[in-house]
């Protein structure tokens, strides 16, 4: 399975093409591909995804605001958080 999601990504054509082209079922390679991502998944750690953030003392979240961190997430949603968490936190509801 993991031969056909390598050699689709290989090919430059959509996952429909080479579905089609293969007999192979578009949501099926979709299904591989997300097992494939997982299989060959670095373990993740601070330095890959996050940066260190400093806020200067005149902002607004050392001025009484009560909201500490806001994350917008490309499908719209919106994630904020009122307390000092994790990083790991963070990560946990966004992937």
């Amino acid at each position: 399975m993991f031969g056909h999601v390598e050699a689709w990504q290989n090919s430059e054509q959509t996952a429909v093409g080479y579905s089609a082209q293969n007999n192979i079922c578009k949501s099926v390679l979709y299904y591989w591909l997300k097992k494939y991502r997982i299989a060959h998944e670095t373990p993740c750690d601070n330095t890959n995804r996050f940066i260190a953030l400093e806020l200067p003392t005149s902002s607004p979240v050392f001025q009484g605001a009560n909201l500490i961190i806001e994350v917008s997430l490309p499908g719209g949603a919106c994630v904020k958080i009122y307390q000092p968490v994790e990083a790991s936190f963070i990560r946990s509801i966004i992937y």
